[in-house]
């Protein structure tokens, strides 16, 4: 289920980024605006969902299972409404000071034909105004945040991740319906996250209004043991979190913005969507209904139990995502051809997406393996090591770029390569020191057979790489062709990688015989047959 509704929600992720393409390009740098300007609301309410579910969930859901659900919501009132009065705060300072934060934010600078730098002023206030008009969707943003844990904690897992999807889906109509110059124009952009923002906690809502009425009170209750333990477990991830998202606006937003690439901040944005829809087909999902069930082990003190779980995720993240790195790789210029290129975004602007796409692919197994050793983590209430291990990881990031773009002036696509690069890097740097460290505490990734796995995973992706690069040389279009028709010879290029990967990965797998493909197999035998006896019935009654 969660499965389902995470991929929805980031299939309309990218059905939005194509839209926001396709009405107004990257060649003026408006895109740039709106991307720079969400990405500072983005990393203001990521800080709260990415700090507030890990501290608040374990803690709920002791209280709620030892004394049911009006103490429980004791602690959830308190957080909703601290955290109603910080998006306060926060909005009220966002819109005050959105021209000095997109200052300090970014670098935009545009070389004209005859390479003098212009239009500066203009974009930072387009991405001003922007900012500012966005500032009160951080409510509906952030209050969706504990919202999406409680429907969690009553393992409500599809409703919980359809609040993304309904964000998502707002943006996207808003643009389509109204970013027209006839309409709103650039303004349909802003427009869709406020919109988007309403629609996300209104999706959560129908699933806990009974126990919103029963339960939720106004109350700050700060003498309150259990909120005294959850201000101790999220005052670490909040350090982590704020560097992470400053990692990522200083990175991707103001070192790009001034790299001399016009669409630079843009392509990065777009491109690394079309991996984190991937990421999203299983990790992400995992992660999200494994973690209530990791509490219960770690309550219970079953280290064992604990360290197989995380131990088989892991390695399963690592079959289906190491083979799915390769694929993506080869298939990424075709696929961001494919969606990115319209009257307003140009084979070379899809280019440059496509290359954010084929760089940032290779993070994924990293992404997998760390969303499972930071539930680990959770489970057992530790929070300081994952923050201390992120802030040096992020920092070695920054540093990086900083080094290379900023101060030796890598520009253009070199740029855009060094930021993909450097997200990479710092990922596995990551998930080595998170593994390396959680091995301490919990037994897990027995040298032997880890060490086995690794070899037969990586034989595994080789293969699975060599048949999509295969198909890829023999189904690409030998001449470049517009139109539908080029539109088409790209399907049919991917189809043909797609194809071959799928069935090298089925071939490899068996022939290896790896734990992994059986278990897999396992698990969808008897499901496939129960669907298929259904239909059967079903055509059988009609």
């Amino acid at each position: 289920m969660v499965v389902a509704a995470g991929l929805l929600a980031k299939l309309l992720g990218v059905a939005k980024n194509v839209v926001l393409g396709a009405w107004f390009g990257t060649s003026d740098g408006t895109t740039d605006c709106f991307v720079a300007a969400f990405s500072i609301i983005t990393a203001i309410y990521f800080v709260g969902e990415e700090c507030i579910g890990p501290a608040f969930l374990p803690i709920y859901m002791e209280r709620r299972d030892k004394d049911g659900p009006a103490p429980a919501w004791q602690l959830a009132s308190t957080v909703l409404n601290l955290q109603f009065l910080l998006l306060l705060a926060a909005a009220a300072s966002v819109f005050t000071y959105a021209p000095q934060i997109m200052d300090l934010a970014t670098r935009f600078e545009i070389e004209d034909e005859v390479g003098k730098v212009a239009g500066r002023q203009d974009l930072l206030t387009n991405a001003a105004s922007f900012l500012r008009w966005m500032a009160p969707a951080l409510f509906g943003l952030s209050l969706a945040t504990v919202t999406f844990m409680l429907l969690n904690a009553r393992k409500k897992f599809f409703w919980a991740s359809m609040g993304e999807g309904s964000l998502r889906a707002a943006m996207t109509g808003a643009v389509v319906a109204f970013g027209t110059q006839r309409w709103l124009g650039p303004w349909a952009m802003p427009a869709g996250v406020l919109a988007g923002s309403v629609a996300k906690i209104a999706t959560h809502l129908p699933g806990l209004w009974d126990e919103i009425r029963a339960h939720y009170r106004l109350r700050l209750g700060f003498s309150d043991p259990d909120f005294r333990r959850f201000l101790g477990l999220i005052a670490p991830l909040v350090i982590g979190s704020v560097f992470a998202k400053f990692r990522d606006v200083f990175n991707n937003v103001y070192v790009m913005s001034g790299a001399g690439l016009v669409g630079g901040v843009s392509a990065v944005y777009f491109g690394r969507s079309v991996v984190e829809t991937i990421n999203s087909l299983f990790p992400y999902s995992l992660s999200v209904g494994m973690f209530p069930y990791l509490c219960e082990l770690a309550e219970k003190g079953d280290k064992k139990a604990l360290g197989e779980m995380l131990d088989r995720s892991s390695r399963f993240m690592v079959f289906l995502f190491l083979p799915a790195a390769a694929v993506l790789v080869v298939a990424a210029m075709p696929l961001a051809d494919f969606l990115f290129t319209f009257k307003k975004l140009q084979p070379e602007d899809a280019a440059l997406i496509g290359m954010v796409t084929l760089y940032s692919a290779l993070a994924m197994p990293f992404y997998g393996i760390e969303r499972v050793m930071m539930k680990g983590y959770f489970s057992n209430r530790r929070t300081w090591a994952p923050t201390i291990i992120g802030i040096i990881c992020s920092a070695l990031s920054v540093a990086g770029c900083y080094l290379l773009i900023t101060k030796l002036g890598f520009t253009g696509r070199t740029a855009l390569v060094v930021v993909s690069l450097a997200a990479v890097g710092a990922r596995a740097l990551k998930v080595v020191l998170l593994a390396a460290n959680l091995k301490r505490h919990i037994p897990m990734f027995e040298p032997g057979a880890t060490a086995l796995f690794a070899l037969k995973a990586l034989a595994l992706t080789a293969a699975v790489a060599l048949a999509g690069y295969g198909a890829h040389e023999l189904a690409a279009p030998m001449a470049e062709v517009q139109g539908l028709k080029g539109k088409l010879a790209l399907l049919a290029d991917m189809a043909a990688i797609g194809t071959a990967s799928v069935l090298a990965f089925v071939v490899a797998a068996w022939a290896l015989r790896m734990e992994e493909w059986h278990l897999a197999v396992g698990w969808l035998r008897p499901r496939l047959a129960g669907l298929l006896g259904r239909i059967g019935l079903g055509k059988s009654g009609s």
